[in-house]
Formats: structure tokens, C-alpha cells, sequence
């Protein structure tokens, strides 16, 4: 608990307020007030509550008989402490005050939030299963899952966290040393849940409309419990929506939190501890949600490739990625041709348009490769080449042509030449693209050939001097892709990969 404890510096008549003291905390000075001490005279000392006052008055008069002159103070230099006493203990209890008041707003929040939580699993999960328990399901069970995510997971683990919630607003001493910091960084197992399920609803929000509208049985479900008292006029959808937003409100309440703690105290250390797993928590949902975003960007791009031939097509991958698009002029004998190119995170692709894109939706300038989507329709596939056949050392951008930049791509026995409006810089945004790719896909091969070796050393054992053979490059089949499923990066336009995602990506 903290305390308020006045010590007197030297014989100077200083006088310092200090709190704190319990075990694992140091004190903290919370003022210095100055007074004129009276060395010689016994008769003014600091009152005394009960009865034994005057033998203590007597012990310490005999102590500074024995010791030297006492360190006292005059009426007026008593009567200054006491007010400065109380100025720190009322400067200290608004601090406390301004505290309570936020906690108590995320208590009121959370509270509402649980109820939300309760209505779905009560009103719309517990029924849809017991349907199916009976054998006359409403709607498969998949289904349910795909609607409710985790939503009976997220609700146990916010009954726990808002149980000690209360607990703390009910214990004073523990609130003043420790605020709710320890209770966020107890519970961060929920955090853990909220990226799958705000990824996942955006699934969600359309597998319910569309159920709903191919199944009568089910609509009608649905309004039936939206018609309940206790929905206070709310839809399901609305309730879906309130774990997608909660993350964000917890980091508003704690940032104004931290804003009544003194800095650089251990109460300030954990609370931002705490706000910073917020963060990382929104950081690892917006990176998800821009990779979800991204594989769906590029399975419409995919569907309106036409290949010569089946066995010219891309292989299936789910890890696959596009990192950059726009539209190029490919050299090829001096001749230029003009083609979209797409860089994927294992392929470079040369496709043709077929239907001839408008003035509105062609990409401004057409110069970079974060420049907006492909025009719509079918692409021509005229060309492939996998990064693997690349070579990273060999991206020299080549001098410009005019106002168009020229770069062009080397690897075993080819060379691919390009030309892009927008001059030199142009041309330079399109080498550092291929070149995060090429990064990223031989990081990601050396890894794959690393992990393989390893497997294969476990089992067997190592051979005395034997040295695996191979390369990474070879260890990659032409059949896969080993990216993974990145996150794209925040800085660039539609959905694109940074470096340091495909590297911290899980091998």
C-alpha cells in the first residue's frame, strides 16, 4: 500500500515526501518543503493521537538532553506541513481517482461486451448444435463454424479476465500498486485468438448472407431471435462485428490509462508492457488480414490466365503471392512487345491483356509495379520464368531509352529486358521488387534445404567427413513454391510483401 512518510534531510529543516517502501519498490520522492527548525526550543513538537504522548514527549526531550539540540519546528512551520501534507495526499488521491474512472470504463465495457458474447452462443450457437444433436440440423455444422468462429472460446477466456477485473476494483491496495497491468499481461491467451478470428470475418459475413438467403429455414431462424427482447434491436451481424473492434478499444482505455501514471516508475513499465501487446496483437491482425487479401487478389488474377497448353500452367500452391503487377514493353530482338507482367513470390509472368483496358482503370503511368490492378479479363500467358532459373547479382538496371526506364533480368542462359514509362526511377522500383522476391525465395529455399538435411541426419545419422550434396537452388522442385503465406507490406498499394515478413515467416 502506499503511504505518505515525511523525512527530515540533515539539520537543514528539509523536508521530504516520499512514498512506496513495500518490498520489490523503491520510495518515491513525491515533494520537498523547506522550514525553520528551532534547535533550542523543546516546547513545539509534532502532536500525538493517544495517551502516550506525553511519555513520549519526555523520552525524546531526555534524548535531546543526551544527544544534542532536537531537529523541531516553530507553530507556523507545523502548520505549513500539515498543508503540504495534504496538498500531496489530495495530488495523489486525483491521480488514483482519474484511474479508477478509466478502469472502471473498461470494466462497464467489458461487461457489455461479455453480454453480447452470451447472446450468440445462447441465442444462435447452442441452438443450431443441438438441432444437429437431434439429427434435424437448420444448417451443417461447418457452417456454424464458419459463421461463430471462436466465439465461444473468446467468451470463457473474457469471463476469467473481467472476474479479476472486478476482483482488483475491489482492492484498493492492490489497484494503487499494480493498476491492471499484470491482469492484461495474465490474460494475453485471448490475444492469441483474435487474429484467426478477425481474419476469418470477413468469411463469416458472407457465408451468413448467403445461408441466409439460400435457406429459408435459416433467415427465418435468425429474425425469430433477432425479434428477442434482450437483442435490444440488434442483428447478428452487429454482434459478429464487436470482436473485430474490441482490440482497438482496449488500446485507447490503456493509453489514457498511461497517461495518469508517472514515467519511468514500474507502474508505467508494465502498463506500456501491456499496450504493446495490443499492438503487436492490431500489427499481426493487419499483417493476416493484408496476406488474406493478398491470396485473394491473386486466385482472381489466376482464374483469367489462359495458358497454351495444361502443362504450361503455373502449378497449384497456396503459398504463392503476388508481390507486384504493372504493364512493361518485353525486348526480345530488338523488338518490344507490350505485356503485363506479374511478380509472384516463385515466377515472373508475361501475359497479354485480351480485352484492351480503359483510360479510367489503366494504372497511373504505368510505371510502377504498385501501380493499380491489372484492366479485367483474361490475360494470354506469353511467358513464365521461375525465380529459380534467376540469378539475385544480376538485375542491372540499363540506361533509360527516351522517358522510358529499361532493367533487365539475367539468369541461367537468358536475359529478359523490360522497358516501363517513368524513366529511370521507374525501372528501379521494378528491380527492387523482383529482388525482394528473389531474396525472399532463396532465403526461403536455403531454409527448406537446411531443414531437409537436418531430418535426414536425425534419422540416419551423420557419415564421418560427409558433406551434403546439392544446392538449396536444386533442392526447390518446379513444382512448388516455398514461400509462405505472407504478410504484405503496409507501404505499398493493393496487396504487396515486405522483406522482413517473408523472412520472419514460418519455414
Amino acid at each position: 500500500m502506499d503511504f505518505l512518510q515525511p523525512t527530515l534531510i540533515d539539520g537543514e529543516g528539509t523536508v521530504v515526501f516520499s512514498r512506496g517502501g513495500e518490498e520489490g519498490r523503491k520510495r518515491e520522492s513525491i515533494a520537498t518543503f523547506t522550514f525553520a527548525p528551532i534547535p533550542t526550543s523543546p516546547s513545539v513538537i509534532l502532536p500525538e493521537d493517544d495517551d502516550r504522548s506525553s511519555s513520549k514527549r519526555a523520552a525524546s526531550t531526555s534524548s535531546t538532553s543526551a544527544s544534542g539540540p532536537s531537529k523541531q519546528w516553530d507553530a507556523a512551520g507545523l502548520a505549513k506541513l500539515v498543508r503540504a501534507q495534504s496538498h500531496v495526499r489530495r495530488f495523489l488521491a486525483q491521480k488514483l481517482s482519474k484511474r479508477l474512472k478509466v478502469v472502471r470504463e473498461l470494466e462497464q465495457t467489458e461487461s457489455r461486451y461479455i453480454s453480447s458474447m452470451r447472446l450468440l452462443v445462447k441465442l444462435f450457437i447452442e441452438p443450431l448444435e443441438a438441432r444437429v444433436t437431434e439429427g434435424r440440423p437448420i444448417i451443417e455444422p461447418q457452417i456454424v463454424l464458419d459463421i461463430f468462429s471462436c466465439i465461444r472460446e473468446l467468451l470463457e477466456l473474457h469471463e476469467a479476465f473481467l472476474q479479476r477485473l472486478v476482483t482488483r476494483l475491489g482492492n484498493l491496495s492492490a489497484f494503487r500498486a499494480n493498476t491492471i497491468a499484470d491482469i492484461f499481461l495474465l490474460h494475453t491467451k485471448f490475444l492469441l485468438l483474435y487474429p484467426f478470428y478477425v481474419n476469418n470475418f470477413t468469411v463469416a459475413s458472407a457465408t451468413l448472407k448467403k445461408v441466409k438467403a439460400n435457406n429459408p429455414e435459416f433467415a427465418e431462424f435468425v429474425r425469430q431471435r433477432e425479434r428477442r427482447s434482450e437483442m435490444k434491436l440488434q442483428d447478428v451481424e452487429s454482434l459478429l462485428l464487436m470482436p473485430v473492434q474490441r482490440i482497438p478499444q482496449y488500446t485507447l482505455l490503456l493509453q489514457d490509462l498511461l497517461k495518469q501514471c508517472k514515467p519511468k516508475t514500474s507502474l508505467h513499465a508494465d502498463l506500456s508492457l501491456a499496450l504493446q501487446h495490443l499492438r503487436d496483437c492490431l500489427s499481426h491482425i493487419n499483417e493476416q488480414k493484408r496476406d488474406a487479401e493478398n491470396a485473394a487478389q491473386l486466385e482472381v488474377r489466376l482464374k483469367h490466365f489462359v495458358y497454351r497448353s495444361k502443362k504450361d500452367a503455373l502449378p497449384q500452391s497456396r503459398k504463392r503471392r503476388l508481390l507486384g503487377e504493372g504493364p512493361v514493353t518485353f525486348y526480345q530482338k530488338s523488338k518490344g512487345k507490350k505485356l503485363w507482367l506479374f511478380v509472384l513470390s516463385d515466377a515472373l509472368v508475361m501475359a497479354k491483356p485480351k480485352k484492351k483496358p480503359n483510360k479510367d482503370t489503366s494504372p497511373r503511368g504505368a510505371a510502377s509495379p504498385s501501380s493499380p490492378q491489372a484492366p479485367a479479363g483474361d490475360h494470354k500467358v506469353e511467358h513464365i520464368v521461375y525465380l529459380k532459373e534467376l540469378n539475385m547479382l544480376s538485375i542491372p538496371s540499363t540506361a533509360p531509352v527516351g522517358d522510358e526506364g529499361r532493367f533487365s533480368v539475367h539468369g541461367r542462359g537468358l536475359k529478359l529486358e523490360f522497358g516501363v514509362k517513368g524513366g529511370p526511377r521507374a525501372a528501379e522500383a521494378w528491380v527492387r521488387t523482383i529482388q525482394l522476391s528473389l531474396l525472399a525465395y532463396q532465403h526461403q529455399a536455403k531454409r527448406k534445404f537446411l531443414k531437409t538435411t537436418m531430418r535426414r541426419s536425425v534419422k540416419s545419422g551423420p557419415a564421418p567427413g560427409a558433406v551434403p550434396s546439392g544446392s538449396p537452388r536444386d533442392a526447390q522442385g518446379s513444382n512448388s513454391a516455398p514461400l509462405p503465406a505472407v504478410p504484405s507490406s503496409p507501404s505499398a498499394s493493393g496487396a504487396r510483401a515486405s522483406l522482413s515478413d517473408l523472412f520472419s515467416s514460418r519455414g
